[in-house]
């Protein structure tokens, strides 16, 4: 992670300094629309990237293993039998 910390000159406050770090999001989600929406409200902030969206849980686990995402942002309710537990404990591996 890279962060920018610029420390205020001596008898300052440090309410002035900046951190800035760099996090790469991996979203997955249904419909599409939903995964765009998200993509679009991160991407308004400079030090989010948005690495990839999907919606299927293999390629899930292979944009997991090729981003290294610092965040998914995975819903739960893709699915209803209960597949993305299953991704949940591999992330955890």
């Amino acid at each position: 992670m890279e962060m920018i910390l610029t420390m205020p000159p001596e008898n300052k406050t440090i309410q002035d300094a900046t951190i800035k770090p760099n996090v790469s999001v991996l979203i997955v989600a249904k419909p599409d629309r939903m995964r765009d929406s998200l993509k679009f409200l991160l991407e308004t902030e400079s030090w989010i990237n948005v690495v990839g969206q999907t919606d299927e849980v293999a390629l899930t686990l292979e944009m997991v293993s090729q981003h290294q995402p610092s965040l998914v942002i995975l819903d739960t309710n893709i699915s209803k039998n209960g597949i993305w537990l299953s991704v949940l404990k591999q992330f955890k591996a």
